[in-house]
């Protein structure tokens, strides 16, 4: 049946896409009894208040019309600062950087991005043809390779991504090096996007360099600080031009209900997601502390994660295997110089604690650190 199905419809697929690996990766947590902290989601659950609260924002007829999406335009404008016609909504901003590859560049242009950093920039680029440049940060102290960047950015560069902050390595750009290399990215008409995904850890912001350059995005996402991984919302920023050009190919309708009505209730209720972010940077204190104990060396103080240097692959492997034994989900993997290291996402202090308990466990059954 293969063999007839590449006979027949050899002359309507792409031969690339077909070449493309892609599998649907089931994580097999426990998401009921198990400590999630693999993937920077909101560890916790929202209180019943805030689901009870969405949930009564729904109309009867939510379910079966079009979702109407004004009102979390405007929501999101005045929050921002921008006007409606520099937004655009995108299915988590993962769709936001699958949009911008495949509208901002052409195939074999080249794609910079810092590593490591999150998997789908080198995924979009694979998908799409694109040349793809790793940026390296140095496993010493820790410092973007910035003059490799510049060395980097060239005629044929279509787009540079900045994660600000990045993740796993989370350095904080400033605005000012920010500034720098938007306007140097602008002498060869390279699109500069910042991925502030976790920017309300971090409070840093560059719209204002989107409304200010022609070249300049800025990548949000409900996922993080907002807690709303699920519901799979995010948006892109920049001025008019950009805006109305990348909503060429946006979808009948960008968003469906339940994010909307999810993104709309915490805009207006921002108190608990403030909150939530001063509950994430305590835990990260705590957590610190707690690791300086045993000598753990480790990173994390701009967003909702902490990454911890095991000194070997082995040690790695077997605290997430021990961890997971217990049901705590910690993210490993990572290319060297970074494979000695683990991700932890950040919950609240008291589901912190457990994680310390098993940590420590763990470190001292396999004798790691």
């Amino acid at each position: 049946m293969k063999k007839l199905w590449k006979i027949f419809m050899k002359k309507r697929i792409n031969e690339h896409f077909a070449k493309l690996e892609r599998i649907r990766v089931s994580l097999n947590r426990d998401l009921n009894k198990g400590l999630r902290l693999d993937r920077n989601e909101k560890v916790d659950d929202y209180p019943a208040e805030v689901i009870q609260g969405i949930l009564n924002s729904f109309s009867a007829y939510d379910f079966s019309a079009y979702p109407e999406i004004d009102s979390l335009y405007e929501k999101l404008s005045r929050w921002i600062g921008v006007d409606q016609e520099c937004i655009l909504l995108s299915s988590g901003s993962d769709a936001g950087i699958k949009q911008i590859i495949e509208m901002l560049s052409n195939e074999n242009e080249k794609v910079i991005i810092p590593s490591p950093t999150f998997a789908m920039y080198e995924v979009y680029c694979n998908m799409y043809n694109r040349h793809f440049i790793e940026i390296n940060y140095s496993p010493e102290d820790f410092s973007l390779d910035i003059e490799s960047l510049y060395k980097n950015i060239d005629e044929n560069t279509a787009l540079v991504f900045l994660p600000n902050p990045n993740q796993p390595i989370d350095i904080l750009n400033s605005i000012d090096m920010i500034d720098n290399l938007a306007r140097y990215c602008l002498k060869y008409n390279t699109f500069l996007i910042v991925d502030e995904a976790y920017y309300l850890f971090s409070e840093i912001t560059a719209v204002e360099l989107s409304q200010k350059y022609d070249n300049v995005l800025i990548l949000r996402t409900f996922s993080k600080a907002f807690g709303l991984a699920g519901v799979r919302l995010g948006y892109i920023i920049g001025n008019r031009d950009n805006i109305n050009y990348l909503g060429k190919t946006r979808h009948m309708v960008e968003a469906n209900i339940l994010s909307v009505k999810s993104a709309e209730y915490l805009l207006d209720n921002l108190h608990f997601v403030h909150a939530y972010v001063e509950e994430i940077k305590n835990s990260q204190i705590y957590i610190k502390n707690e690791l300086s104990k045993i000598d753990a060396k480790c990173l994390g103080s701009n967003a909702n994660f902490i990454f911890i240097d095991l000194e070997s692959q082995k040690n790695r492997d077997d605290i997430i295997t021990y961890l997971k034994s217990k049901n705590v989900y910690v993210r490993g993997g990572f290319k060297e110089p970074w494979n000695t290291y683990i991700r932890v996402s950040v919950g609240t202090k008291e589901k912190m604690k457990i994680f310390i308990r098993e940590f420590k466990s763990g470190i001292k059954n396999y004798g790691s650190i």
